[in-house]
């Protein structure tokens, strides 16, 4: 498994302006096509003079402050992009994943488009399936055999990025619709059944008798089947090179996190509604849901993700008791239905700060955080864009 990773990471030239690391103690040299890569041992987290190193597995990834701009001044605007290089800071350097197996490569617009069409389908599926009282009129009955619908976030946009690298929506949309077509299937079967109702005449001498009558009764069976998303994408990775990033991008989560961890553990199994189209739980709609539901004890502390203004901490009719950090870079996140504000708009937070408590104030049928992130005015989706600690 060092070897694969090492093979992966070793395919880009050192830009500009950077160096190759010496291993630190508890990294393995690996040699792979004339180019060196280090790879950390399996167990615990390296250390060097400036830092954290890379984490076996991929799990965590450091970023050292003034990343960014270092590679920016290596003539790079994409500093997300361009991991894998050494940072030359002091007296040490930091060493991180390549960007081509481990980071998204797309825009953020087009990945959020690719998240967002795929959950508007399932979603217009799901009501096609549900409304077919209204849509095939006429039937004595309806039966119903729908799978749920759904898909993991993370897998989907693995594997757009091991496919097409840099991709843009327009151009792996019609990829997009063949992989939904062939993980579900909508029918609608007619079915006749001969069912007999009982009449009843008098005859001449004034008895009433019964007798059995055949009517055909007719019967919409709705049928939806989901494959699992895997399976269907699974026979399109074609080479290795493919399986193998898409493996690593399923560990990293895209590496393009903007916005620290609310919570000091892993709260990805507590969502319980993620971003995007979605059937609405009341008014059984199509409904765009802004942000994902982390639902978590009422009390549970919430913190800031990272250095940031406050500049708002309020009620609101619909999202109750709600705080909003400008975290610079045009990143915002908004922080609902909390029980109680630990901030007040002006003031300035740290990483790590608590904020706000779990709650369900406002429009909420039940204690949980709505995370809702943006950047330069656009919407995120948060499991792309927010940290899930390891």
């Amino acid at each position: 498994m060092l070897w694969k990773w090492a093979r992966l990471l070793s395919r880009s030239p050192i830009p500009a302006g950077y160096r190759a690391a010496p291993p630190p103690a508890g990294i393995r040299r690996c040699r792979q096509r004339a180019s060196r890569a280090y790879s950390a041992a399996p167990a615990g987290f390296a250390r060097g003079q400036a830092g954290d190193y890379l984490r076996a597995g991929f799990k965590n990834l450091h970023e050292p402050p003034g990343e960014a701009a270092g590679f920016r001044r290596a003539g790079c605007p994409h500093p997300h992009r361009h991991r894998g290089y050494v940072h030359q800071q002091g007296e040490g350097f930091f060493v991180q994943a390549e960007p081509r197996h481990s980071s998204y490569l797309a825009e953020d617009a087009d990945i959020n488009e690719a998240e967002l069409a795929y959950t508007q389908w399932e979603t217009d599926l799901t009501l096609q399936a549900q409304n077919a009282p209204q849509s095939h009129p006429g039937y004595d009955e309806y039966r119903f055999d729908i799978d749920p619908t759904g898909h993991d976030p993370y897998m989907l946009m693995s594997f757009l990025t091991a496919k097409y690298d840099d991709f843009t929506f327009a151009a792996v949309e019609p990829v997009l619709r063949d992989i939904f077509n062939q993980q579900y299937t909508l029918t609608f079967t007619r079915i006749v059944e001969v069912r007999y109702r009982t009449e009843y005449y008098t005859c001449d001498n004034g008895h009433e008798h019964s007798y059995q009558v055949p009517y055909n009764y007719y019967i919409l069976q709705t049928t939806l089947t989901a494959r699992p998303f895997a399976e269907v994408i699974d026979p399109l990775l074609n080479t290795q090179d493919e399986q193998d990033r898409f493996d690593i991008y399923e560990i990293t989560k895209g590496n393009r996190q903007y916005v620290g961890s609310p919570f000091p553990f892993n709260w990805l199994p507590y969502v319980s509604c993620g971003f995007g189209w979605r059937v609405h739980p009341i008014t059984g709609d199509a409904d765009f849901h802004r942000a994902i539901d982390i639902a978590l004890p009422a009390g549970t502390e919430i913190l800031a993700g990272g250095e940031g203004v406050v500049l708002l901490a309020e009620s609101h009719s619909l999202y109750g008791l709600t705080v909003k950090i400008d975290y610079g870079g045009g990143v915002t996140a908004r922080y609902s239905h909390c029980s109680a504000l630990l901030v007040s708009a002006g003031q300035t937070v740290q990483a790590g700060d608590v904020i706000a408590l779990v709650g369900s104030t406002g429009e909420s049928t039940g204690p949980h955080l709505d995370l809702e992130v943006l950047k330069d005015g656009e919407l995120l989706n948060p499991l792309y864009f927010v940290v899930i600690p390891s």
